[in-house]
């Protein structure tokens, strides 16, 4: 598998959460969340997470628990885009953007509204360019193409 040299990775959220406040990388401790950041960390890529609730989250960023979710509504979607597109662009954009996460959250990061603030943006989503056979076959995915490489 080849990665770009410069990358963000933004990491979908995850139902499954701690019941405390912590910092959005020990929050959710979904199994695909996991793997996700392996790979991520793996190729040695920065992340950050794209959370239903708040939107473009930093990894140590400490957050409540809370309970939500995207349900396909447009409305969802731009409000998700609204809420990361500008916190994308004050942090300062990489050359690839690489999104780990369902097409929900990948709709709304592609969201028409939004075109501009992509204009010259290479962005990936390998979990959708997938076969839809579900969460275990995407972890498999991200498991099968981290990088094991040790560098000296």
């Amino acid at each position: 598998m080849e990665c770009p040299d410069e990358a963000l990775v933004l990491i979908g959220c995850s139902d499954s959460k701690l019941d405390t406040p912590a910092p959005a990388r020990d929050l959710y401790t979904g199994a695909l969340f996991c793997a996700s950041v392996r790979w991520a960390e793996s190729w040695h890529f920065d992340w950050a997470v794209l959370s239903a609730l708040h939107g473009f989250v930093e990894k140590d960023e400490v957050l409540e628990p809370y309970n939500a979710t995207l349900t396909g509504k447009d409305w969802e979607r731009h409000r998700l885009a609204n809420m990361t597109w500008p916190r994308l662009h004050h942090r300062g954009l990489p050359s690839t953007l690489i999104v780990l996460a369902g097409a929900e959250y990948v709709a709304a990061i592609m969201h028409p509204s939004y075109e501009s603030a992509r204009r010259g943006l290479h962005i990936w989503t390998p979990l959708q360019e997938l076969p839809k056979r579900g969460l275990g076959y995407y972890r498999s995915w991200l498991t099968r193409n981290t990088n094991t490489t040790v560098v000296t």
